[in-house]
């Protein structure tokens, strides 16, 4: 499985940290300014709406060993940790993740695939898509790019770390 990569992490400062891999993330990453007003709106609005509420997004939808991609938003007492591993491998077109588990499309479109999931898993399926859009429409117009840092395990937590340790 290898070592966890980062899609994109931003900090309540707006400091923010990003992989141009918006599926599998990884180096070369870049770094920026989000703006922090945007970033507490945002928050605010998942609040509002109810996502920080839902228990049910918190439960991971994955099989035994695959390779997962996870969504982590905190804000203030509010956590939330969605755990999917649809996106990786659907990516390649041939197979699609349902509530059932992974599934061949074997000539079938996506959206037919899912049209016989619960509404419980597109529920899921939704929530996913509109908090990743949000938190990746929050990535600065200007960047560099990030010479060294990377992420880091210990404990089973896993951390961010500047280049010269940071």
């Amino acid at each position: 499985m290898g070592e966890p990569k980062l899609v994109m992490a931003i900090w309540k400062d707006g400091h923010a940290v990003w992989s141009k891999n918006k599926i599998h993330g990884g180096a070369p990453y870049f770094t920026g300014k989000a703006d922090a007003g945007e970033l507490m709106t945002m928050l605010d609005g998942l609040a509002k709406d109810g996502f920080f509420d839902d228990e049910e997004l918190g439960h991971a939808r994955f099989g035994p060993d695959a390779r997962l991609t996870t969504i982590l938003v905190k804000s203030g007492k509010h956590q939330l940790k969605m755990q999917s591993w649809h996106e990786l491998y659907e990516f390649n077109g041939r197979f699609v993740a349902t509530d059932a588990g992974l599934q061949a499309l074997n000539g079938r479109s996506r959206l037919d695939a899912l049209a016989g999931a619960s509404a419980a898993y597109l529920h899921y399926r939704m929530a996913w898509a509109e908090l990743k859009s949000l938190v990746l429409g929050l990535a600065p117009d200007e960047s560099q790019p990030l010479n060294g840092g990377g992420l880091e395990m210990k404990a089973g937590a896993v951390s961010w770390r500047q280049p010269g340790g940071r």
